[in-house]
C-alpha cells in the first residue's frame, strides 16, 4: 500500500495501480467485473488508471445486458434520436414515465417487460401497432412512421448534439444538458410570441435563478456573453432546429411598438409545451420568471441583464459560469409561481 492520497476521502490509503475487481449480484446472478486502476482501503472507492471513479454498477449492468442480449443505454438513445422522438413520446409507447426512459438512457438496468416493448418498438410492424394504440396525435404518428423510411440525422439528434453531452460543470449549472427541458421552456416562454432577445433573457434568468435557489440549473444549457446580454450558447442554431427541424416554433413579423414602420420578428410556439418534464422546483422558478419578467420589453430585459455580474465580469463570446448566480438580481417572489397556475 502506498501513501497516496485518495481523491474521494483524502486519506493516505490509495493503492498502487493494478487490477481492481468487484462482484455484484444482479437479479439473482453474480456478475464479476475488473478494471485497471487502484482502490482506497479507507472509503472503498475504486478508480481507473486515469484516476476517474470506476462506475462499478455501470460495468456490471453492461455485462448483465450482454449476457442476456439486452439493449445497452446507447442503443435506446440512438433509436429514439433516429426516430426524432422525445423521451416522453418513447415512454408513452413503452408504458412508463419519461424519468424511467431517462434513467435507462443514463445506465439504469431496464425491466424485462420494458426491454421487450423497446425491442418491439424497434420493429416497423411493432412500432406501427404500438403507435396506433398510443395517445400520440395522428399527425405526429404519420411523422414518426415516415422516420423509418428516412436517412440522416433527426432534428432531435441535432438539437441534443448542439447542447452537448459533457459532464455537468459550472458552465451547465451542474446539470446534464436536457433537450426536452430546453424545448419545453422555450415553448412555454414563446406561447404568446416574443423576440429572440427576450427569449434568451427569460431562459438565462430561469436557469440561473434555479441554480441560485436549488444548486443546479434547469436545462443544463450553457450561456455566453453577447453584446445584448447573456444568451444560450449556439442559440441561433438551436432556434433554427426548433423552427425548421421540429416545426415547434413559428416566426411572425409585426410592427415595432416603439419605432414606427420598423418590423420585428417574434417567435411563437406551434405546439404546447410538455410541462411534465419539469420538477416542482423547476416549475416554480419558470413561473416566477414569467410572472416577474414577461411584461417587460426586450430592451428593458437586455439593460437589466447588463447589470448582472455574469455579464459585467465576462467578455464577448465567453461562457458564463453559474457561480455568478449567487449575485443574480432576480429573486423568487411569493404568489403565483407555478406555471400550471
Amino acid at each position: 500500500m502506498s501513501d497516496r492520497l485518495c481523491p474521494a476521502c483524502g486519506a493516505e490509503a490509495l493503492s498502487e495501480n493494478g487490477i481492481v475487481r468487484e462482484c455484484l449480484t444482479v437479479r439473482g446472478e453474480e456478475i464479476r467485473v475488473e478494471a485497471e486502476g487502484c482502490a482506497c482501503s479507507s472509503c472503498g472507492q475504486r478508480f481507473r488508471g486515469d484516476m476517474t471513479p470506476w462506475d462499478v454498477a455501470d460495468d456490471v449492468f453492461r455485462q448483465y445486458r450482454k449476457r442476456h442480449g439486452m439493449l445497452q443505454p446507447e442503443d435506446i438513445r440512438s433509436f429514439r434520436l433516429k426516430m426524432d422522438m422525445t423521451q416522453e413520446e418513447l415512454a408513452g409507447l413503452v408504458g412508463c414515465s419519461r424519468v424511467t426512459i431517462s434513467r435507462y438512457e443514463n445506465g439504469a438496468l431496464q425491466e424485462a417487460s420494458h426491454e421487450n416493448l423497446l425491442r418491439t418498438a424497434m420493429d416497423p410492424g411493432g412500432f406501427r401497432k404500438m403507435l396506433g394504440s398510443s395517445s400520440i396525435p395522428d399527425v405526429r404518428q404519420r411523422e414518426l412512421l415516415a422516420r423509418f423510411r428516412e436517412e440522416g440525422i433527426s432534428a432531435q439528434a441535432s438539437l441534443e448534439s448542439l447542447l452537448g453531452s459533457s459532464s455537468p460543470s459550472e458552465f451547465t449549472g451542474f446539470s446534464r444538458p436536457d433537450a426536452d427541458k430546453l424545448v419545453a421552456a422555450v415553448l412555454y416562454f414563446c406561447r404568446k410570441g416574443i423576440s429572440r432577445t427576450k427569449l434568451n433573457k427569460l431562459l438565462f434568468y430561469a436557469d440561473f435563478l434555479h441554480y441560485k435557489e436549488f444548486g443546479v440549473s434547469i436545462t443544463g444549457a450553457k450561456y455566453a456573453h453577447l453584446p445584448f446580454g447573456p444568451c444560450l450558447d449556439e442559440y441561433q442554431q438551436i432556434l433554427a432546429m426548433l423552427i425548421e427541424g421540429r416545426k415547434a416554433l413559428g416566426v411572425e413579423e409585426v410592427e415595432s411598438s416603439g419605432r414606427e414602420g420598423e418590423m420585428i420578428e417574434l417567435l411563437k410556439s406551434q405546439i404546447s409545451p410538455d410541462l411534465g418534464v419539469f420538477s416542482p422546483s423547476e416549475m416554480q422558478v419558470i413561473g416566477a420568471v414569467a410572472h416577474q419578467l414577461e411584461s417587460q420589453g426586450a430592451e428593458t430585459l437586455s439593460r437589466m441583464s447588463h447589470e448582472e455580474k455574469a455579464w459585467k465580469e465576462t467578455v464577448d463570446g465567453q461562457l458564463i459560469s453559474f457561480e455568478y448566480a449567487a449575485d443574480l438580481g432576480l429573486e423568487m417572489t411569493p404568489g403565483r409561481r407555478d406555471v400550471r397556475g
